[in-house]
């Protein structure tokens, strides 16, 4: 019966040899074919015996074994841990690559996988052959043929046979992917899900701009604006308006003379009184209405009349006179607090009669200008009040 069925040899019943007796043929026989039967069941150490069924190994392994040399081999873990069954030798070509597999195989199955260091950098469209078996495409992202400098020279590689094709699952060398280092060309829309962050600031026109740079320009840029049009900066060249008021009661003002102007410009168009109290512009000093302190003259013709209310219109009027012109109250720099008037004005109700006027007065700080009647027993009943203030 040699084994039993759990690897345990019996000898044949009823068989054994006394000393002294003389053993039987048959039943010698019967216990060599026996042993022979088991030897034959056991495994050989030069290999010429072959299982005929799984060998369970009882939680223990084969040790010192050989790396495998074909694809019915079982893999040395070595062989396993380093890759070296699926690692390609004899890599050549860019475009056309040719290579070698370490077992040798006669066609190619959906799943294998291969790696391989690159010969050089593709310029187009990739084939792949392994051992000779034919070449087939290399693909990225399913069928989409690989654009030049997808795979770099000396890139590892790794690919995928998916039935038809080998397709790259490597990211290294992918042109559509964003590199983390190195000049690239990145095509069509990127979206981020944060912001980037820039490294520094931008040194060239196509270089994106962080957005410290951006405010510190801004507030740069900002501050140059704002002195390119401060009132100081443009004093030489700008005239503000004050605004325009239509005259009536005894006085109209305007305000808002800016500390910095050199010239204020008062115009009269048609104002006229129900009186004969005169009129003309006074000025204000920081607010106070100045009412004497003028100094100089109005002329009508050869006849001229002392300035000491205010710069007046006319020496004389009379009630439905109506009278049109203007003062130009001038001063050297802004330090300067003397300030100059001319004027020159016409009467406008009937054939005109010409005024001029030539006068001066010393305030620290003019900041408003009125047209006000100097005396008490008159209105204005028409005309307009408009100013302006700068150069």
């Amino acid at each position: 019966m040699s084994r039993d069925g759990n690897g345990n040899y019996t000898r044949v019943p009823g068989s054994g040899y006394p000393n002294g007796t003389t053993a039987d043929g048959p039943e010698v026989d019967a216990e060599m074919n026996d042993i022979a039967t088991a030897l034959t069941q056991s495994l050989s150490k030069d290999g010429q015996t072959v299982p005929t069924a799984n060998l369970p190994m009882g939680g223990y392994r084969h040790t010192n074994v050989d790396d495998a040399a074909s694809r019915t081999d079982y893999a040395r873990a070595a062989q396993v841990q380093d890759c070296a069954l699926s690692t390609l030798s004899s890599v050549s070509g860019a475009d056309t690559i040719t290579a070698t597999a370490p077992l040798s195989m006669t066609a190619y199955v959906a799943g294998q996988e291969f790696s391989f260091v690159s010969a050089g950098a593709n310029t187009g469209a990739v084939t792949l052959n392994i051992n000779s078996i034919g070449a087939k495409d290399v693909t990225k992202r399913g069928t989409t043929a690989l654009d030049a400098g997808d795979i770099p020279s000396g890139a590892v590689v790794v690919v995928q046979y998916d039935g038809t094709r080998f397709q790259v699952v490597s990211t290294v060398g992918d042109s559509d992917a964003v590199k983390l280092t190195g000049a690239q060309t990145i095509a069509d829309v990127k979206t981020f899900s944060s912001s980037p962050v820039m490294p520094g600031n931008a040194s060239t026109a196509l270089q994106a701009v962080p957005k410290q740079q951006l405010d510190a320009e801004t507030t740069a840029r900002g501050v140059a604006i704002s002195a390119a049009v401060s009132p100081a900066t443009l004093a030489p060249t700008l005239l503000v308006s004050l605004g325009s008021v239509g005259m009536s009661g005894t006085s109209q003002q305007l305000t808002g003379v800016p500390s910095w102007a050199l010239r204020v410009e008062c115009e009269l168009v048609g104002v006229g009184t129900n009186g004969t109290d005169l009129f003309g512009i006074q000025v204000a000093d920081a607010g106070v209405w100045a009412t004497s302190g003028y100094s100089g003259s109005v002329s009508q013709g050869a006849t001229a009349a002392a300035l000491s209310t205010g710069f007046t219109v006319s020496p004389d009027t009379a009630s439905g006179n109506t009278w049109t012109g203007r003062f130009t109250l001038e001063r050297s720099n802004a330090a300067d607090t003397t300030w100059i008037c001319t004027g020159l004005f016409a009467r406008t109700s009937g054939f005109g009669a010409i005024r001029h006027v030539v006068g001066q007065i010393t305030v620290s700080a003019l900041n408003n200008v009125r047209v006000a009647l100097y005396g008490g027993a008159s209105t204005f009943n028409a005309g307009t009040f408009r100013a302006k203030a700068g150069a």
